[in-house]
């Protein structure tokens, strides 16, 4: 599963210039086609529950994805430094 901040987080990333994706929308589909990943959102609770954790992390998307991985039973896919201090499962290849 992947949560739709993902695909936003990425778009902003194509927008600063810091990733290079000739069409998102066709990447995206892709993607998903080809993992059959399934998309998420985030539910009132885990927005609620993001604004609870300690705050080693300032960026609030980055908060709720560390709450969807908890909350969903699923590794969360960084290679940021500060979200390990969480009680997340991560991974990074």
């Amino acid at each position: 599963m992947v949560s739709n901040f993902s695909f936003w987080e990425i778009a902003l990333l194509v927008k600063k210039g810091k990733l290079e994706l000739n069409d998102i929308f066709t990447w995206k589909a892709e993607i998903l086609k080809k993992t059959h990943l399934q998309l998420i959102s985030p539910s009132s609770d885990e927005l609620i529950q993001s604004t609870q954790l300690p705050d080693y992390h300032k960026d609030p998307f980055d908060r709720v994805l560390i709450t969807q991985a908890n909350w969903h039973h699923a590794k969360l896919v960084t290679k940021d430094t500060i979200i390990p201090k969480y009680d997340v499962e991560t991974f990074w290849i």
